[in-house]
């Protein structure tokens, strides 16, 4: 029984790259509204408008920040499910912090 919850050495870079990416689409939403001159005093009644019209850099900041949200579960459920089926961690480490 104490082997099911043995966390092995090392496995906190893994966690700490969860934690970041779970981050990540937060910090991009921000840098879309900063590129786009979102006033964050007067214009947040509907941020999802001043988004959807934005172009340039903060139209593509917008769309990383979307597709983050989207791929994070994925990348969540992939690192967790290697960390329980006992991969390597030092694989497991190295495939969280350079993932495609």
């Amino acid at each position: 029984m104490n082997w099911i919850l043995h966390v092995p050495n090392g496995t906190h870079y893994a966690i700490v790259a969860l934690m970041v990416a779970c981050v990540l689409p937060f910090v991009f939403a921000f840098l879309a509204k900063m590129a786009g001159g979102f006033d964050f005093k007067s214009d947040n009644h509907n941020p999802r408008a001043f988004l959807a019209q934005t172009t340039g850099l903060s139209a593509r900041l917008n769309a990383v920040q979307a597709n983050s949200f989207e791929s994070l579960p994925i990348f969540i459920g992939a690192v967790l499910v290697a960390m329980y089926c006992f991969v390597p961690q030092n694989v497991v480490n190295g495939m969280a912090w350079h993932m495609p």
